[in-house]
């Protein structure tokens, strides 16, 4: 496991989505961003992720269904944002998060600035 991934332990959510995190560091893992190459057991780079609680990383994987298979929380938020499609505002939650981890790596020593 890279230092990258260990230094997700304890840490706070980056996502904060609202109405799902559950702001439980005990459950923070280092979530890997979507990617042209990523499948099942395939993972991005660990500087493209972000430190995410067991419930955002649920959210933000697509892990979470209704059961008539419909995304539950993000298609609520996509309507706030004049109706952009869900992925757009995947896209902005990924965005922030990576940030925020990104900020919090350089500030451990893990990442260059």
């Amino acid at each position: 496991m890279s230092k990258i991934r260990q230094s997700a332990k304890g840490e706070t959510c980056t996502f904060n989505l609202p109405g799902v995190c559950n702001h439980n560091p005990e459950t923070t893992v280092l979530c890997h961003a979507p990617h042209p190459g990523k499948g099942m057991g395939i993972k991005g780079p660990d500087t493209w992720a972000a430190y995410g609680c067991s419930s955002c990383h649920d959210e933000m994987d697509g892990r979470t269904w209704n059961g008539k298979q419909t995304r539950v929380t993000l298609h609520k938020w996509a309507q706030g944002f004049n109706d952009w499609p869900t992925a757009k505002v995947r896209i902005l939650f990924w965005f922030g998060a990576i940030c925020e981890t990104q900020r919090r790596l350089i500030k451990k020593g893990l990442m260059p600035k």
